[in-house]
């Protein structure tokens, strides 16, 4: 009888060892699984933080180059209103002489307040990407 429970407990014994060891081996290979998924995500975290330093960097690059093609613009077009001002001026005098028309002093007219609504734009489009550069600068 005594042999019998021996045997009977050797065999429980195995099998308890095996299932014990399936079990290892399943928490092994889990564990490795979890671990390789790790290692994606964090190599995706990284490309996505290289994308986002990448598009900042194009952001800013698009505003410079939009802040100095508005400044351009600028001084050309504070030009052209100075030029536009005179032409109204001269207009206006001609017309006190009585050796232009009333059209040519409206055209003048025209050409000045196109120049000022030019002006007013540009103005705005500078304070515009000025903003959006203190907001990429995370100064607002």
């Amino acid at each position: 009888m005594k042999l019998f429970y021996f045997l009977y407990f050797k065999k429980i014994r195995k099998y308890e060892m095996k299932e014990i060891a399936i079990k290892i081996v399943d928490k092994i290979i889990n564990i490795s699984f979890k671990i390789s998924i790790s290692k994606i995500n964090i190599l995706s975290a990284e490309l996505q933080l290289e994308s986002a330093k990448k598009d900042i960097r194009y952001q800013f690059l698009n505003l410079l180059d939009l802040i100095r093609t508005n400044l351009k613009m600028l001084e050309i077009e504070n030009s052209t209103k100075n030029s536009a001002k005179e032409n109204l001026f001269l207009a206006m005098e001609r017309l006190k002489l009585a050796q232009t028309t009333a059209i040519e002093v409206r055209d003048a007219q025209l050409s000045y307040e196109n120049s000022l609504t030019r002006l007013c734009s540009i103005n705005n489009n500078l304070k515009l990407a000025e903003t959006h550069l203190k907001l990429l600068m995370g100064e607002l």
